[in-house]
């Protein structure tokens, strides 16, 4: 009579690949959740010029900017896909020493991103400053 072998896997084995499976989760999640916010990011940079590129052809046709916290007279107040908010200061308080500043405000699972959960972009006599820097990058 002939003896069969046992086929499978043995628990040894078994545990072997869980652990290289969570090794690999544990580096992978963390990388793709950061690009993640970096990719959310990189949308309310480009809402931010798009939002002042609007303001200054307001201000062309009109002869002054838009003036007080109304974004909505010339911009809509939320990114494509609503992980930023955008708010807009002309001629106020806490923005009288620019033209205008317009500021994305992290919402929802993007106010995760610390550094970058408030993006701003003043806008003074043609200088632009791009607050922090390194959210525009």
């Amino acid at each position: 009579m002939k003896m069969l072998k046992n086929q499978g896997f043995s628990l040894v084995e078994l545990m072997v690949v869980i652990a290289i499976i969570a090794i690999l989760a544990a580096i992978g999640i963390p990388a793709y959740n950061n690009y993640v916010l970096k990719s959310h990011r990189s949308e309310a940079t480009s809402e931010l010029l798009s939002a002042a590129n609007a303001a200054d052809n307001f201000e062309i046709r009109n002869g002054t900017f838009p003036s007080g916290s109304d974004i909505n007279s010339f911009w809509h107040t939320n990114t494509q896909n609503s992980y930023y908010t955008l708010s807009y200061c002309s001629q106020e308080a806490e923005c009288s020493n620019v033209n205008y500043m317009l500021t994305a405000t992290a919402a929802g699972s993007q106010s995760t991103d610390t550094p970058c959960s408030t993006i701003k972009l003043e806008v003074n006599g043609g200088i632009i400053n791009k607050i922090p820097v390194e959210c525009w990058n």
